[in-house]
């Protein structure tokens, strides 16, 4: 077996040594990027409110209309199942479950809008980058009244 002579050895341990230096560096290095990131993200504000309280105020109000259009298709839907299969079958009937429908298809799509906030990073070239991505909920349509003789 051939060994390793001493000046090679050392040229390697150098080495290592330096890339070990700079991994806790970069470690370093990204706990104060980390630092300054969330302190922007706390302090930096429109009126009174960071992007938490946005985020916060958001979601409240989500749940909030949600219970509410849960609680109207629900009733909707107990009128419907109520009404007799002449009514059902007849142009009233066939335009109120339009619009209850279009309820149920609110209520699905509300469920599912959200606003996110990561930070990532990502590779340009050679380079590295960082970034910030606050994807705002998707505005959604109430459905509009067009079964207005209901």
């Amino acid at each position: 077996m051939q060994s390793i002579h001493i000046h090679d050895y050392q040229a390697i341990n150098e080495l290592s040594e330096e890339l070990f230096q700079i991994g806790n560096d970069s470690e370093q290095l990204i706990e104060h990027l980390n630092a300054k990131i969330k302190h922007l993200l706390f302090n930096t504000k429109l009126g009174d409110e960071n992007i938490f309280d946005l985020i916060e105020r958001y979601q409240s109000r989500k749940n909030q209309l949600v219970e509410e259009v849960s609680e109207q298709t629900y009733c909707m839907n107990d009128y419907y199942e109520s009404r007799s299969e002449r009514w059902l079958k007849g142009d009233n009937g066939e335009r109120y479950g339009d619009w209850r429908d279009c309820w149920t298809e609110y209520q699905d799509r509300l469920a599912t809008v959200e606003f996110k906030l990561s930070v990532f990073n990502f590779l340009d070239g050679k380079e590295q980058s960082f970034g910030l991505d606050i994807a705002t909920p998707e505005l959604l349509d109430l459905p509009v009244r067009a079964f207005s003789q209901l």
